[in-house]
């Protein structure tokens, strides 16, 4: 009797260890396919931003569209730092882009209506010194 139960008791140590082994192997397994798929993820969002960047500076979209795209990333996605940094630092860029552009175009507007109102001053002299 003693026999029988120290042979189950070694029949269910060496199970005990098999089995351990497998739960082990398959965590290592899991692990392993969870960091790939890591990867691949983090890959895929690099991917979206690095072709948004190249199509905004191709010209093929507008800044507007390019900032909006970036935030959309940012809320779609689960970024990491360095992806979250670079979107921010890319949205400051377009919208410095776009404040520059505001200020050329409102001195452009500003020169054409200062010289608009020098013509219509230099116009009305003429008229005052004909009547």
């Amino acid at each position: 009797m003693l026999r029988n139960q120290e042979k189950f008791r070694q029949i269910l140590l060496q199970q005990t260890k098999q089995w351990y082994k497998q739960i082990k192997n398959a965590v290592k397994a899991n692990e392993a396919t969870k960091k790939k798929i890591q990867a691949n993820y983090t890959k895929n969002v690099n991917t979206k931003i690095v072709d948004l960047d190249a199509d905004y500076k191709t010209g093929t979209i507008s800044a507007q569209t390019y900032i909006t795209k970036l935030k959309q990333i940012n809320k779609q996605y689960r970024l990491n730092s360095d992806q979250a940094r670079k979107i921010k630092l890319n949205i400051s860029a377009a919208t410095k882009q776009i404040a520059a552009q505001n200020t050329k175009l409102n001195k452009s507007i500003q020169t054409s209506t200062d010289k608009y109102f020098k013509q219509v001053d230099a116009i009305n002299k003429k008229n005052r010194e004909i009547a």
